[in-house]
């Protein structure tokens, strides 16, 4: 049993942080017609012996005006690669394209960058892209 008052503390420290490293990764994808579907592998790649603890991912798609992104991250934590699913939401006009944002707190646990599909639709008229960020920190294996 621990005695100590509130102006006496007893000492304590998160032992994992020392081990912790800032980490982030971004992809792009850019639609050309007739581009329904593209797949990229954010970067950079994770040290050897390092497991990325992602705790943020956000998107931004500009796309022609009335098209729909959806999200797909393949993320490999060591045993198994899972899918996660995200839908941006519109956040306004440019005059003729659509900007799609996505913001989500997440915890993944990734030993290989994750792998993003991206699909617009309905329709695969004119050129578009998407830009993605992960965020996060990198700890031991």
């Amino acid at each position: 049993q621990v005695g100590n008052s509130a102006a006496s503390p007893v000492q304590t420290r998160d032992v994992e942080n020392p081990a912790r490293q800032r980490w982030q990764g971004s992809a792009q994808v850019i639609f050309n017609f007739p581009d329904t579907q593209l797949v990229t592998t954010f970067g950079p790649a994770i040290p050897a012996g390092k497991v990325f603890v992602i705790e943020y991912m956000t998107a931004h798609g500009a796309l022609p005006s009335g098209q729909k992104l959806r999200f797909i991250l393949f993320n490999d934590a060591g045993f198994t690669t899972v899918q996660h699913y995200f839908a941006p939401t519109f956040a306004g006009t440019d005059v003729t394209v659509d900007n799609l944002i996505m913001s989500e707190q997440v915890r993944f646990y990734a030993v290989a960058m994750p792998m993003i599909n991206v699909t617009r639709f309905p329709d695969n008229s004119g050129s578009g892209f998407v830009n993605f960020s992960l965020s996060g920190y990198l700890v031991d294996q």
